[in-house]
């Protein structure tokens, strides 16, 4: 007996039902097995859907889970671009850490739209603020911001309107005023100059895993640098990425308590434009040579002959020996001649050559071609310190450079002149003794960063030397997981039209393949229709 077409298209219906439920029940299945069995593969080209190894064992490594508050929030164009760069970047690591391990890193993207739940949550977190993101596991909490800690942008030469919108988002600060030109044909645009986002996922998963936070002392009383004002000599930035690294950051003003505060875990004298007394030199001597941790840097009228006893005679008994004058280079114009005689030959960058191979403070700033820069700084000479070796070179100036001694006046002139001549000479020194004094794992011996001038970690150039201040500082106070990541190569894949196998290829793809696959799939529901 033969179907009527009426069956024949219920039961066609039927099978169609069936086999739709059947795939859903499939789909709900799969999804269940994944979730219990969660295997991940990374089909990229170049790798960028694979968490960083050093992210990965951080993240093996935590005593409890890691909530991640994530509060961005675009700006208005140009700056949108260079910004909506780091967002997605950074984002795209942190779901990257969040799909490798989802039991143990959640991410929340705030919304800027509903400002009370927003306020809400940045109560809880002790936080304000936007283009910042908050780590927080177990009571401790990690914050960074987008474009402090996370990214580096060039804002460009924005115009006078932009330039305010820039201030009134809290961005005014990163821009170079000096460089900034009211011209209107001197407008540049913004862009992304540097991400550092896989060295702050990795610097945070330590920070909210870790113990109780060091603290770091600042010397006063003495006309050293204020932590609290912006202005360009000031050292509030340098203060404020200290405690978003984690660190405790006090002040102490020997005229009010004689001995360094017990909770010190490292000393800071940087650039005191007054004589340090005797009995206060003697105090910081007795506390390092205990196993204390020194960060020092003299003041520039230190290099010019106008002051003694302050920073510099601290760094002396480390074997750390301020020469008078600052460091020179030739300077070259816009027109590509060489030039003395000008303030600007002071302007020292200094790149991998400079940079210490052999220490973990400069290592991982050479593997990034990371750079740092002084202006108007003395050299060190190194001599013997309490250890009866000499200190370590972690920062050169360029072989081409001199010494620009101090003239008659008192100043320098930025010419080489008989009797100075081309070398390289260090800029920061490190020095460790009482190497054999071990108290069961922990090491007690005493460390000493000098620098030769206060102004490399002045606001002025806090941007150039952030990332060798904050290795300095977290080395110092012996906080191993302060790890460089190097940055993963973003690489595009792209069809190059204008190579001619290229176009080809592209044509027979468009032209006979795409249109072939199509004809035999007619072809075959056509014959099976039939059949």
């Amino acid at each position: 007996m033969t179907r009527s077409a009426h069956q024949r298209r219920w039961l066609f219906g039927l099978e169609s039902a069936t086999l739709a439920v059947l795939s859903l029940v499939a789909c709900v299945l799969a999804i269940e097995l994944a979730e219990s069995n969660y295997v991940r593969l990374d089909a990229s080209a170049d790798g960028r859907n694979t968490l960083p190894p050093e992210i990965a064992d951080r993240i093996d490594r935590l005593p409890a889970p890691v909530e991640v508050d994530v509060f961005f929030r675009p700006l208005q164009a140009p700056f949108e671009r260079p910004a909506r760069d780091a967002r997605g970047r950074f984002l795209e690591l942190l779901y990257q850490a969040q799909n490798a391990r989802r039991d143990v890193v959640g991410v929340t993207v705030h919304d800027f739209a509903d400002p009370a739940a927003v306020r809400s949550r940045q109560r809880e977190l002790g936080v304000e603020g936007t283009q910042l993101v908050v780590f927080s596991s177990g009571g401790r909490r990690a914050s960074f911001g987008l474009f402090d800690e996370i990214a580096d942008v060039d804002w460009g030469n924005p115009t006078l309107d932009q330039l305010n919108y820039l201030a009134n988002e809290g961005l005014g600060n990163q821009l170079n005023r000096q460089a900034w030109s009211p011209d209107p044909r001197a407008v540049r645009p913004p862009f992304l100059a540097r991400f550092r986002g896989a060295d702050v996922v990795a610097t945070a998963l330590a920070k909210v895993s870790s113990g109780e936070p060091p603290r770091v002392t600042f010397l006063t009383g003495h006309g050293e640098p204020a932590l609290d004002t912006n202005e360009e000599a000031g050292l509030s930035r340098l203060a404020r990425a200290l405690r978003t690294d984690g660190f405790e950051v006090e002040s102490w003003d020997p005229a009010e308590d004689r001995a360094v505060p017990e909770s010190t875990d490292v000393l800071a004298v940087i650039g005191s434009r007054q004589p340090i007394r005797a009995e206060v030199r003697e105090v910081i001597h007795d506390w390092v040579d205990d196993g204390g941790r020194l960060f020092v840097a003299s003041a520039v009228e230190e290099a010019l002959g106008d002051l003694e006893g302050a920073a510099s005679a601290i760094a002396f008994r480390y074997g750390m020996v301020v020469e008078r004058g600052v460091a020179c280079r030739v300077f070259q114009n816009a027109l590509q001649q060489s030039v003395e005689g000008d303030p600007r030959c002071a302007e020292l960058t200094v790149g991998e050559v400079g940079l210490s191979a052999s220490h973990p403070v400069t290592e991982p700033l050479r593997m990034r071609g990371a750079r740092v820069t002084a202006v108007l700084a003395p050299t060190l000479r190194a001599g013997q310190h309490p250890g009866g070796s000499q200190p370590l070179a972690l920062i050169s100036t360029p072989a081409e450079a001199w010494l620009d001694l101090v003239g008659a006046d008192g100043a320098p002139n930025f010419r080489l002149d008989p009797g100075e001549s081309r070398a390289r000479r260090a800029l920061a020194l490190f020095a460790e003794y009482g190497l054999a004094r071990i108290e069961g794992d922990e090491f007690t011996g005493s460390r000493v960063i000098g620098v030769g001038t206060t102004m490399f970690a002045e606001n002025r150039l806090f941007d150039a030397n952030r990332d060798f201040l904050l290795n300095a500082f977290n080395h110092l106070a012996e906080r191993d997981f302060r790890i460089g990541v190097t940055p993963r190569e973003r690489r595009e894949a792209r069809l190059d039209l204008r190579s001619d196998s290229a176009l080809a290829t592209l044509s027979l793809a468009l032209g006979l393949v795409l249109p072939g696959f199509f004809v035999v799939v007619g072809a075959v529901l056509a014959w099976r229709r039939r059949s």
